[in-house]
This record gives C-alpha cells, structure tokens and sequence, in this order.
C-alpha cells in the first residue's frame, strides 16, 4: 500500500513540479526568515499606561478584527522543493482546519470588558468586526508610541473614546520539519494580541502579544464534530487569550 506521501507525489507531473517551483521560490524564501519575519509584523510590547486606569470618564469599545483561517505552520528549513511536497502534503489538512471554528476567540471581549468595568472603566462591546484595513493608515512613521491606523470614525460611529482591539493573528497546526521530513508531532498553536488606543490622538496605552501551543489528547480523543488535533487548537488560542488578558488587566 502506498504511503500519503507517494499519493500525494504521484499527482504531480513533471512539468506542474517546476511550474509549482517557480510560483513557490518566494513562499521558501519566507519559510527560511519565518522567525524574523513574525518579529517584524509584531506589534510592540507595552505596559499599560497610567493614564489608562486613572480616566474613569473614557468610554473604551472593545472589539475583534475579522478571524483569519485555521490553517497549517512549519518551522525548519526547508528548500524550494521541501515547500512543494510539504504544501502538496499539507493541502488536505488545510482545507478541513479552514473550516474550524475559531469565534470562541470572541469571547475574550467580554472576559477583558468585566476585569475594566471591575476597576471602576466604561466598557462597551462592539460587536460587529473592526478590520483596520478599513481605517487609514496613519502617515507619521512608525512610532511604537501611536497606532499604524487612525480609527478616529469610531468616536462617532460607536461613542466611544478608546479603542481595545483584540486579533487572532494566527491559529492552526504546528509542526517542526527538517526538508521535507516531519521531525515532531503537530499541535495547536495560536497567536494573539491586543492594542489600546486613544482616539484622540491615536496613541497607544496599552499593547502585547501572546502565542501558545498546546499538545493533542489522543488518550481522551475527540468528538464526532472535532479531533484531538481541532481541540489543541482551540485550547492554544483559550491560553493564549488568557495570557493577553492578563497582561493588560491583570
């Protein structure tokens, strides 16, 4: 019997191999600064500022951007042909986690909402997404200080002063491989962080970043619904969560 593997080889052709090679050398250049490359996109790590819990007359939104896919995540080396195999591989697993269902994610509204409102802060849950590629991204530079956005339309459109914005950055399976050979068992991972601003004048109080993983439990295994690997997933992103929670308001 023919190994996943082999299957999924043999249905490549020669000619869709290079062809996959030369639409993909880009993807294996980004696999190789993978690490660099998540640090750069980072948002910075920011205590809280003084002036977050000291004005009790703020009103602050609390609000989700759109949820990405579950998908799958590799970390090694791998050359320009480990990338084609690997996704060929990967392709089946990726089409099932994008159906996963991720908005317990949303949750953390209002987790976040009762640990401010216990502090004596103004909360209010938005409830429809806030995606900042539908703000304008500010033009004076990239200050750590001030958000990449100018969310300033919510103070009207949502009356609020201050924007709590919570993304799911990245969600899914994790797997170590060395070329095209998995190293490591996969499981769940997730990335998550939240930024506060200040729609005055778009500076930020408060930012972090928290990413976890989490194993599978084969000896408990899964539901009819949803696999032991599905459930590590949504518990990576529960832990991660919480972590980010407690950075701000702990």
């Amino acid at each position: 019997m023919e190994s996943p593997l082999r299957q999924r080889l043999g249905e490549y052709s020669v000619i869709r191999l290079v062809q996959d090679l030369g639409r993909r050398w880009m993807a294996a250049a980004a696999v190789a600064v993978l690490g660099l490359a998540a640090c750069d996109n980072d948002l910075p790590r920011m205590a809280p500022s003084a002036s977050l819990y000291a004005d009790t007359t703020a009103v602050i939104g609390i609000a989700t951007a759109p949820l990405p896919p579950a998908r799958t995540y590799r970390q090694g080396k791998e050359g320009l042909i480990d990338v084609v195999i690997n996704d060929a591989v990967a392709d089946q697993l990726n089409q099932r986690l994008a159906t996963l269902d991720l908005s317990q994610f949303r949750q953390l509204r209002g987790d976040i909402a009762k640990k401010l409102e216990a502090r004596g802060l103004q909360v209010r849950i938005l409830e429809q997404p806030v995606n900042p590629d539908d703000y304008p991204k500010r033009s004076s530079g990239s200050d750590d200080k001030f958000a990449d956005h100018d969310y300033a339309a919510l103070r009207a459109s949502a009356g609020i002063d201050r924007l709590l914005l919570l993304q799911l950055r990245d969600a899914g399976s994790v797997r170590n491989y060395f070329g095209f050979v998995a190293i490591s068992d996969a499981k769940g991972y997730a990335r998550v962080s939240g930024q506060m601003i200040d729609l005055r004048n778009s500076g930020v109080l408060w930012s972090g970043v928290a990413d976890r993983t989490h194993d599978p439990d084969f000896i408990s295994g899964g539901t009819l619904e949803m696999t032991p690997l599905d459930l590590s997933i949504l518990a990576a992103i529960h832990a991660a969560s919480t972590e980010l929670s407690d950075d701000l308001a702990f």
